[in-house]
């Protein structure tokens, strides 16, 4: 198929990328003008130069595409790239191009914890966006992922970096809130197999790993796979407003915002049972992989 993909040079697009090309499918990749398209081009993809917040940028691209996966999202606003710029009115551009230009298949990529009445922007305006596909009458599938986890995942650097301080690692709330942390190349593979899974379309759907755990349990298998476990400081969310607010104010690319204090109180764990009976692959094992790839 030729595939129309926004957000292919960010972490799980890397991933997606190489299963396209595993599979023989053909890719045009939708890039910002700083972004880096080596690997795009290394697959032997094309680029076209644009921006999901750009409706402009993206009505000038003149492709035909079978399918569109558009994996573009944010976990902080920058500047103009607000949430609801990028999650909403990102997705109804592509959506928008999806229809101008012959794709009838719509993979698109949401969140765990996604609803309407979330406490949380993020998950808010993932649940608009998911709104958008809905309402587009393409033939789409939604997908939830839990906590992506792979070789060069912010996520897994920033534990790394927590579990560094000395004496103890610092840690957000409670640490009790569930995760399902699912392996990049897993979520490469469910979206590759929906581009021709029939019985998946018109669904959304969860995607996590076949571990469910508390941050406290993935910081502690960290640790121990680092050479130690040391104490753990949990920080109450509420001593952490104030400080997050002033990044907020101060700084364009704030480390910690108010939103992802939200969403540390959000569980991020759900039923697995229809999505393995749609795609019966073997998830892997977030231990296993930890075990083998992480190092200091």
């Amino acid at each position: 198929m030729k595939v129309f993909v926004t957000g292919g040079t960010g972490f799980v697009g890397g991933h997606l990328l190489r299963e396209l090309k595993a599979r023989g499918h053909d890719a045009i990749c939708l890039v910002r003008p700083l972004s880096d398209p080596a690997l795009i081009r290394d697959l032997g993809f094309r680029t076209v130069e644009g921006d999901v917040a750009d409706g402009a940028s993206i009505a000038s691209i003149r492709e035909e595409a079978d399918a569109v996966i558009h994996l573009v999202g944010i976990i902080r606003p920058y500047r103009k790239r607000t949430f609801a710029r990028i999650h909403v009115e990102g997705t109804a551009n592509v959506v928008a191009w999806a229809k101008r230009n012959g794709a009838r298949r719509f993979i698109q990529m949401s969140a765990l914890g996604t609803r309407p009445d979330a406490r949380s922007e993020y998950h808010r305006t993932k649940w608009a966006a998911e709104e958008v596909v809905r309402a587009s009458e393409l033939d789409h599938t939604i997908f939830r992922p839990s906590i992506i986890y792979g070789e060069r995942c912010e996520f897994l650097d920033l534990l790394r970096g927590l579990i560094g301080k000395p004496l103890v690692t610092p840690v957000a709330g409670l640490g009790r809130n569930l995760l399902q942390p699912v392996f990049a190349g897993d979520v490469a593979r469910c979206f590759a197999d929906a581009l021709t899974n029939a019985a998946c379309r018109g669904k959304t759907l969860p995607l996590g790993g076949p571990e469910t755990m508390t941050f406290d349990t993935m910081i502690d298998i960290l640790s121990r796979t680092l050479g130690g476990r040391k104490i753990k400081l949990h920080i109450p969310t509420y001593l952490l407003w104030l400080p997050a607010l002033a990044m907020e104010w101060t700084l364009p690319a704030p480390p910690l915002t108010r939103d992802q204090l939200l969403m540390l109180k959000e569980e991020n764990a759900a039923n697995m049972e229809e999505t393995r009976a749609l795609f019966p692959i073997s998830f892997v094992s977030f231990r296993e992989w930890i075990a083998s790839n992480f190092r200091k």
